[in-house]
């Protein structure tokens, strides 16, 4: 079984929490800008912190995207548990 906790530094910033709670929620970047009063550039800017954060906490695990995100961030806080592969 493998354990899902990031000890990768730097942690993520208060804003990056925010914009992460928001693509959980399955926001568009357009959505994520109006809701925390910003640019769409800018909310695709924390996305793509997202991303960094976890392929540096997760080098083994294939993150292609914000799915990828949710799922890690989810499993990160034992909300759901990692699928069982094979037999």
């Amino acid at each position: 079984m493998r354990h899902f906790n990031c000890q990768a530094k730097p942690k993520l910033t208060r804003r990056d929490a925010q914009v992460l709670w928001l693509v959980e929620r399955g926001r568009s970047n357009e959505e994520i800008a109006a809701r925390l009063y910003m640019s769409p550039h800018t909310a695709n800017w924390h996305v793509d912190r997202l991303l960094l954060h976890f392929r540096e906490c997760y080098p083994r695990e294939r993150i292609r995207g914000r799915l990828d995100i949710v799922r890690l961030a989810l499993l990160e806080r034992g909300r759901v548990r990692e699928p069982v592969r094979g037999g």
